[in-house]
């Protein structure tokens, strides 16, 4: 795959932004799935009819209910779910991330994902994915806290895409 826009992750000012190429200054590209696990992982995928614990249920503005598949993930729920066990936590967060990337092997584009949940902090986890093609295999490693910014609830990445 080639032509996939590069991104730069900026841990301290937690924002995500497109790499731009200073030999060019254009948007730079490369040949991974890196835009297709960060709009899965860190896009509001909306919540399920149940949910009750705030009124707005989130989701994709494009996306439409006769959509096979639904972008984006439910991470942005952990503020709002109590865990009472680190195990609970890392389970959680390990199934919305599997549920967020499924599209990938529906899609024929991976034949499979392998997803590592470990807390570093009380409230932070690493989340690894390993994505197996064909021929090749990816690894992509974020950093998630669902933690309070500025007063706002807002979850946090950071972390390194190798």
């Amino acid at each position: 795959m080639t032509g996939d826009i590069s991104w730069n992750i900026n841990a301290e000012l937690e924002c995500l932004d497109w790499h731009i190429d200073p030999a060019t200054g254009d948007i730079a590209t490369t040949g991974s799935l890196e835009s297709a696990v960060i709009i899965s992982l860190f896009t509001d995928k909306r919540a399920p009819e149940t949910w009750t614990r705030t009124e707005d249920k989130r989701g994709w503005c494009l996306h439409d209910a006769d959509d096979e598949y639904e972008m984006g993930s439910l991470l942005w729920t952990l503020w709002y779910i109590p865990t009472q066990t680190t195990d609970d936590y890392t389970n959680l967060v390990k199934g919305m991330v599997e549920d967020s990337l499924r599209w990938l092997i529906d899609e024929d584009i991976v034949q499979t994902i392998d997803v590592t949940v470990t807390m570093v902090t009380t409230d932070a986890c690493q989340i690894t994915i390993n994505l197996i093609q064909p021929t090749e295999s990816s690894q992509y490693s974020y950093m998630w806290s669902p933690s309070a910014i500025s007063g706002e609830q807002s979850g946090s990445i950071g972390g390194i895409i190798s």
